[in-house]
């Protein structure tokens, strides 16, 4: 590749930035659309020949290629970033769910959403569930003359 003029330059750069629909009679185009007035823009034969001579096809492919990579880096830090704040939200409401000893500390209406809450957390970590989880809860059952004794203790496994 010889050394570019500031015009090729340019019209690299605007070749490049039509991305999908690149195409030198694109460009051609574009650059006709958007020249000063009184100016010509260059021939598709000059583009043609600039493109041959700069190697414009393989610097698009690995420009492309770089863009990507970058787009992917920080796509993946984003979501490891959703991720972990996620995990932290799921983290705080499991630990208000259980004493400091493990014992549970909250009445579980429905021991499934707690379950789900704890599967939640071990996806977001990665760790998807090879066996059921089984998971013990105090379910406090209310009789119809609890007003004197108070609710019974029950305790329910549930998978």
């Amino acid at each position: 590749m010889k050394k570019e003029s500031q015009f090729q330059h340019d019209a690299f750069e605007q070749y490049f930035l039509l991305g999908a629909v690149r195409s030198l009679s694109k460009l051609h185009s574009l650059l006709t659309e958007t020249a000063p007035p009184g100016k010509k823009a260059f021939s598709l034969r000059t583009l043609k020949e600039w493109s041959r001579v700069n190697d414009w096809q393989q610097r698009c492919i690995i420009r492309d290629a770089e863009v990507a990579r970058k787009v992917e880096e920080k796509s993946t830090a984003d979501l490891v970033s959703v991720k972990a704040k996620f995990l932290r939200q799921v983290q705080s409401v499991i630990d208000t769910a259980f004493e400091s000893n493990g014992s549970p500390k909250i009445v579980c209406d429905r021991a499934r959403d707690l379950k789900d809450l704890i599967d939640s957390a071990l996806k977001l970590l990665g760790e998807a569930e090879q066996e059921p989880i089984a998971i013990t809860f105090n379910v406090k059952k209310y009789s119809s003359d609890e007003s004197n004794s108070g609710p019974q203790g029950k305790t329910r496994k549930r998978n």
